[in-house]
């Protein structure tokens, strides 16, 4: 059974490379049970770290499906499959309906979360047969070939697919031609030229194609019939396998020179041996490999493409297929030997390669479980073995220990039985395995609980005795390693210096030790785990020389990144910035040119590495690519390119309106991006869910008209169309709603601001306000400013729409003016005149409790506080003098468009009539507090330069709890049990306070316990248009919700004056471009245990906030600050003792719940 008997020779090209997993199958009697799938397996990873044995959990996630593949016929055939350089997509080649649903590609683009569908890339179709096909990914990311086999009736056929375009070219040098080839490979970064071998000719050949030219531009010729071509991974070599008489030989062609060689297996191995399988596998280097073989022996054959070497070494004597992979640096190879015999297996071989290539067997481990090998490969990091396999009819994937053999653990992927291969993304982070006979289309397992990854070090010689700086392309996951790392090198001993991580965890850079051996050199990464805090590390051997400096010759090309724009972006400006890094690797960047113009480079403090910037400009919309060229002082020269896609024109939308019943309207329409994907479309503010693409037909039912429909592309043109409708009869009136004041409030401002709401199922035509015609401030909202007369003020607001509609509103609000005595609350006379709105207070001769007193006056009619943000200014007529308490400072909240910059002494600067929430911070132990006055309300007063006094907040203590900032030292209060408490700040800088020096006093009793020096500066006048703005106000009610388990926060708050993207500040336009910023902040206080992670302001009226909210955060009064360069409207909420899914207590007087 070693030998199996070839096939006929027109047919072994195409059989030869499956046929031991058929003859395998065929001999096992393999019996299909079905499994369930299992979602997560666990096993117990025994780690030996200083003979310590430590415990660790590996946990393998299994996705069985992709997302659109959920029917039984979604990928039926996933003919194959690639995942793109970087790992951050994949692939899939799909022909399972033909007939109904072509052939075509569809991307899946890789995040944290699991597998996005991104797009689907129809091909060209033949017939309506379903054809085997492969398809091959550029090294940048940025073209594939389609390669279908010839047919009895249709010659072979090769598509490139553009993924900057998501356009498909089929290769006419290849289908008109009745030359046909086999798999191709792409023999250039770019992917310009494919290499492939020629399967019916009498002479044996191969042939080059340009792809973009689409022309055979060469002819090779060779001494058999070509099993597979195999490019290396840095392109200078090209493997040939052979199908026929020559299967125990290969070819090494040269991709420069074009020179080659012949290497065959040794004679003394040719009866223990059987052909080579098409199979080649690469180490990083791309010069050292190992191949398989179809039977014979269990066997290793390596071959060194430095001298074009074949080193062949029996393993064992067992007879069947050996299949082998070799890891990254090139010094380990892992060989399966299936075992044909009865009982059947595989038995697995790990030997070790030297440096002379000499092969030394270290250990094995066997599998007599009548088990079928599909494939094997090694983890990036080196730490793993991953073996496909088939048992009892499942399909499984076997984890073990790279070091020992022993196996980790075991995962069944799915119930499919047929041949399959499995690919491991770059960084390891997932590996997936196609199935083409189960609902599965694809099996996806990550979480390998890898290592460190090194992909390639630049340069890899260096000096000894001397410290020179090298650069690591790999990867160190930011999300589970911190950013520790250190770079050994031969040891733990002697590590690298100035060692950093790139943010994304794929570029480090550092400078070698000081070493004083000459030789090659293992490199050893090491990182720190931010779950269990233990140490990982990967160790890559001979992958560092240590030379003498006289023989040290730099021939390494300088590395291009290119930072923006992205490769295969769409942008809506034809002026481009195009930033970005060059690396000598070795020696210093001498020029860096963008299509031809001489950057300008500033160094990043390596003297090998310079950052880039410059600006192109291109004459119209298109396609068009951006050459990077970078020449080091050692006359190497590299160049980089990206494509990207111009498109300045606005997407362009068509609409029809039905109307279905009295107050709805069906709307119909279509999106054109006019050469870009729709993004986003909305109609009358309301998103749309949709496949995106250029032409994107939509449905949506509204209840108003005219009807706003707003799209947008992916390259970020927008158009809003407003389209008017032809309403049925209409006898439904508008909608009047008083949003301020209440009907029936006291008021004791004379001057107020009414603001409401009409909104119609058509249109509004008509608004007056006490018989006068009115105009809104913005689309259904208005606001008239009205002053009362002393007693009761009627207001009377009618309102009429299109079809004569009317409806009106009445609203009663009292006037009583407000300057009344502490003692018997009386009027009393003041010596000075007060600004309207402004409440002044005199106090009593005796004050026994300066702070109850100052309570009591804030309490309207002794109940609720007075909002001291709505007067403008709450001023003490008689003061006694304010004591000094423990200096103390306060950080308002940031918004844009708000500078309160810190000047002399670190006074902030605050605007007149500026309100806001802020923690208190001490610079020392501000002291204890007694139990008995920390559940009282504080009052804070304001005294400004010229000694006034005003009544300016409250404060109050909340605990301090214990998720504290461990890097900063916090002072506190604390009670006298020890119990650590923040003081809490909600205070007003009064209208009419004077600009200059001043002083907040927080109070209790008759002691200040704080003060707090400050700068007042004029208030800002804030307008949008001629529109002014006055701060925000919020409307009750507030929805706060807490979901996922009581660990997130949505927070839902409506209300007026909020500010969006263009505001106009004491005089000047300011606009911000950023789509997350606004001219509108919501922050909390205390603010520990709450992160917002995402803000969205509606119509200028709605804000949606997602928070997440730390399982250890201190139960009780948050408030938060809703603030805008004018000021801050402050709403508190409550959280519970025990956090769970349900409604927080939410409020927009946070006075209420702390003086009940």
């Amino acid at each position: 059974m070693g030998v199996f008997p070839r096939p006929m020779q027109e047919n072994y090209y195409k059989t030869k490379n499956v046929i031991w997993v058929a003859l395998l199958l065929a001999m096992s009697n393999v019996f299909l049970f079905i499994f369930p799938l299992r979602s997560v397996a666990e096993t117990t990873e025994k780690l030996h770290i200083n003979n310590t044995k430590i415990q660790k959990v590996l946990k393998n996630q299994i996705s069985s499906t992709l997302s659109g593949c959920t029917n039984q016929g979604c990928f039926k055939r996933p003919n194959d499959v690639v995942i793109s350089n970087d790992g951050s997509f994949l692939i899939v080649v799909d022909s399972s309906n033909p007939e109904e649903e072509g052939i075509y590609l569809k991307k899946f683009t890789y995040t944290q979360k699991g597998f996005i569908d991104s797009i689907i890339i129809p091909l060209v179709q033949g017939s309506h047969a379903s054809p085997l096909l492969n398809i091959g990914i550029n090294n940048k990311n940025n073209k594939l070939y389609v390669y279908r086999e010839p047919t009895e009736h249709e010659n072979t056929l090769v598509q490139i697919v553009d993924l900057s375009t998501n356009s498909v070219k089929e290769l006419k040098s290849v289908t008109l031609n009745s030359t046909q080839i086999g798999r191709p490979a792409f023999l250039d970064p770019d992917g310009k030229l494919l290499i492939a071998g020629v399967i019916n000719s009498s002479s044996p050949e191969a042939v080059i194609i340009d792809t973009e030219q689409d022309i055979i531009t060469s002819h090779i010729a060779l001494p058999d019939l070509v099993q597979s071509v195999n490019v290396s991974g840095d392109f200078t070599s090209t493997i040939f396998t052979f199908a026929s008489k020559q299967g125990q030989s290969i070819l090494i062609r040269n991709t420069a020179s074009g020179a080659s060689s012949t290497v065959s297996i040794d004679k003394s191995f040719e009866s223990v041996s059987d052909d080579f399988l098409d199979r080649v596998s690469f180490d990083l280097s791309s010069k050292r490999a190992v191949l398989s073989s179809i039977g014979g022996n269990h066997i290793l054959h390596f071959l060194d493409l430095k001298s074009n070497k074949l080193v062949t070494s029996i393993l064992d004597k067992l007879e069947g297929p050996s299949i082998s992979t070799i890891s990254p640096d090139g010094r380990t190879a892992v060989t399966t030997g299936s075992i044909i015999d009865f009982p059947g297996g595989f038995k697995l071989y790990k030997s070790s390669i030297s440096q002379d290539n000499a092969i030394t067997l270290l250990n094995s481990s066997i599998f007599t479980d009548d088990r079928i090998l599909l494939d094997i490969s090694i983890t990036p990091d080196q730490s793993k073995v991953l073996v496909l396999n088939l048992k009892d009819g499942v399909k499984k994937l076997t984890i073990l220990d790279l070091k020992t053999l022993s196996v980790l653990t075991e995962l069944p992927l799915s119930n499919d039985n047929a041949q399959s291969f499995l690919l491991i993304e770059p960084f390891g982070r997932y590996a997936i395995s196609p199935n083409t006979e189960t609902e599965s289309s694809l099996s996806i397992i990550s979480d390998f609980n890898l290592g460190p990854v090194l992909k390639k070090i630049v340069p890899d010689i260096g000096p000894v005795g001397v410290s020179v700086p090298f650069s690591i392309s790999g990867f160190i996951d930011p999300l589970r390693f911190t950013g520790d790392l250190s770079v050994c090198f031969k040891s733990n001993k002697t590590c690298a210096s100035f060692v950093s991580v790139s943010r994304d965890g794929t570029k480090i850079i550092g400078y070698t030790p000081k070493f004083y051996e000459l030789g090659l050199v293992d490199v050893i990464l090491g990182t720190t785990s931010i779950s269990d805090k233990t140490i990982k590390t990967s160790k890559y051997e001979g992958l560092y020389l240590f030379s003498n400096a006289s023989t040290i010759f730099d021939t390494f090309l300088p590395e291009i990144t290119i930072l923006a724009p992205k490769d295969l972006s769409t942008l809506k400006t034809r002026r481009i910035l195009v930033l970005g890094k060059a690396d000598g690797t070795g020696s210093q960047i001498e020029s860096v040119n963008v299509n031809g113009k001489t950057t300008t480079t500033t160094s990043d403090g390596s003297p090998n590495i310079v950052s880039f910037i410059s600006d192109i400009q291109f004459e119209s919309d298109g396609i068009f690519e951006i050459k990077v060229n970078a020449k080091d002082k050692s006359n190497n020269i590299n160049e980089k390119s990206i494509k990207i896609k111009i498109d300045s024109l606005a997407p362009t939308v068509a609409a029809n309106i039905e109307q279905i019943s009295q107050n709805q309207f069906k709307v119909t329409g279509t999106a054109n991006g006019n050469g870009s994907n729709i993004v986003s479309i909305s109609v009358n503010s309301t998103p749309l869910q949709f496949t995106q693409s250029e032409l994107v037909n939509f449905t949506a039912t509204v209840s108003t008209i005219p009807v706003v429909i707003t799209v947008s592309d992916s390259a970020g043109n927008t158009n809003e169309v407003k389209f008017a409708g032809t309403p049925l009869s209409d006898s439904i009136p508008p909608v009047i709603n008083v949003l301020s004041p209440q009907n029936g409030q006291r008021s004791k401002e004379q001057n107020i601001n009414v603001t409401f709401t009409v909104t119609d199922n058509t249109e509004v035509k008509n608004v007056t306000f006490n018989g006068s015609t009115i105009s809104p401030v913005s689309s259904s909202q208005y606001s008239q400013a009205l002053s009362l007369k002393t007693g009761e003020n009627l207001i009377l607001i009618n309102a009429t729409d299109g079809n004569g509609n009317t409806s009106s509103a009445i609203i009663r609000i009292s006037y009583v003016p407000s300057e009344v005595s502490s003692t018997n609350k009386e009027p009393v006379q003041t010596t000075f005149a007060a600004p309207a709105g402004k409440e002044v207070i005199t106090l009593p001769e005796e004050v026994e409790d300066l702070n109850s007193t100052l309570i009591d006056e804030l309490s309207f009619g002794g109940g609720e506080l007075i909002d001291i943000a709505s007067t403008t200014s709450i001023e003490i007529s008689n003061p006694p003098p304010i004591p000094e308490g423990i200096r103390a400072k306060i950080t308002p909240p940031e918004t844009k468009g708000l500078d309160i910059i810190p000047i002399a002494e670190n006074l902030p600067q605050i605007p007149q009539g500026f309100a806001f929430a802020a923690g208190v911070d001490f610079s020392e132990d501000p002291g204890i507090v007694n139990n008995e006055d920390v559940s009282k309300l504080k009052a804070v007063v304001l005294v400004d330069g010229t000694g006034r006094t005003f009544i300016s907040g409250f404060a109050f203590f909340t605990e301090a709890g214990s998720i504290l900032n461990q890097r900063t030292k916090h002072h506190r209060f604390q009670t006298s049990d020890g119990q650590l408490l923040e003081l809490v700040t909600a205070i007003t800088v009064p209208s009419d306070a004077s600009e200059g020096d001043a002083k907040l006093s927080v109070l209790n009793k008759n002691e200040a316990i704080a003060t707090i020096p400050l700068t007042v500066t004029p208030s800002k006048n804030v307008k949008i248009g001629k529109r002014v703005i006055e701060r925000p106000l919020i409307k009750e009610p507030i929805n706060a919700l807490l979901t996922k388990n009581g660990t997130e926060l949505v927070l839902k708050i409506k209300g007026a004056n909020f500010v969006s993207k263009f505001v106009t500040i004491d005089g000047k336009l300011e606009k911000l471009i950023n789509k997350a910023d606004f001219f509108t902040n919501v922050t909390f206080v205390p603010s520990l245990g709450i992160k917002i992670k995402d803000f969205k302001l509606i119509k200028n009226k709605k804000i949606i906030l997602t928070a997440t909210i730390d399982k250890n955060i201190t139960p009780g009064i948050k408030l938060f600050n809703v603030i805008t360069p004018k000021g801050a409207d402050i709403g508190a909420i409550v959280i519970p003792d025990t956090l769970s899914d349900g409604k927080l207590e939410a409020t927009a007087s946070p006075e209420d719940i702390l003086n009940p």
